[in-house]
């Protein structure tokens, strides 16, 4: 028996073809398709209000690209973080890739994502993380303590700005202009955004796993499926790396 399956639908609102919309905001676009392989939804579901879709990415920029004391990987390490506390799986993902590729550090974002305070990291970073997580679930406890602390690992008060700007950002604000250029399609559906479906599945794991993944607070199932998905991914580059080199 056959299972269909209905995509939802990209937004609550009508989303407007690609040929429809104002140069500038088109070009930005297909730079994105050409270099990931496809338009991530957030692109066409602000493109309805180009002003705002602007505005937006000005604001990315503003964050993301400008020079300053934090470096690249730095911020997308901010980002992937961020996102592991408030289980975003699509962000951790997407800015996982580029903190791989920013850090030169193929582990960096699974440690990150899953638990950055036992992940190996300088004190600098745990402190920077520490203040990005803290920004993130409890805005209203941040006091002149978490600013000295930055201060003491080197931080001035324009990179704590930054820092609690960038993990202020919502889940959704994704750009992946610094994507990767994919370069092997075997398999891809290309043009068409993953929504991996949902599979109930019973798993025996070791007891000590199990209390591992608890120790994380709410969530454990949803952190198990982000490291295998992690593993499975890094597991397939591997492979295409391989039969590159082969």
């Amino acid at each position: 028996m056959r299972e269909s399956v209905t995509k939802p639908p990209i937004s609550r609102f009508p989303t407007p073809e690609l040929h429809d919309l104002p140069q500038d905001i088109r070009a930005r676009i297909e730079a994105v398709q050409e270099k990931s392989g496809f338009v991530p939804n957030v692109f066409l579901a602000l493109a309805r209000r180009p002003d705002e879709f602007r505005a937006f990415f000005a604001y990315h920029d503003a964050l993301m690209e400008k020079p300053g004391t934090l470096s690249k990987a730095e911020r997308e390490m901010i980002v992937v973080a961020t996102s592991g506390a408030n289980f975003c799986t699509y962000c951790v993902v997407a800015h996982g890739a580029i903190l791989r590729i920013r850090a030169k550090n193929p582990l960096i974002a699974d440690q990150v994502a899953v638990n950055y305070r036992k992940a190996d990291l300088a004190p600098r970073h745990k402190a920077m993380l520490d203040f990005a997580v803290k920004v993130t679930e409890r805005s209203h406890e941040i006091d002149d303590a978490d600013y000295e602390r930055l201060r003491s690992h080197g931080f001035s008060d324009d990179d704590a700005w930054d820092i609690a700007a960038i993990a202020g950002k919502r889940d959704k604000d994704i750009d992946l202009s610094e994507m990767p250029e994919v370069v092997d399609w075997s398999g891809a559906e290309i043009g068409k955004f993953h929504r991996p479906a949902k599979k109930p599945v019973t798993m025996r794991l070791d007891e000590d796993v199990v209390v591992w993944l608890k120790s994380f607070g709410r969530g454990y199932q949803t952190k198990a499926n982000l490291l295998l998905r992690h593993a499975m991914t890094a597991t397939r580059s591997a492979k295409r790396e391989n039969r590159k080199s082969a």
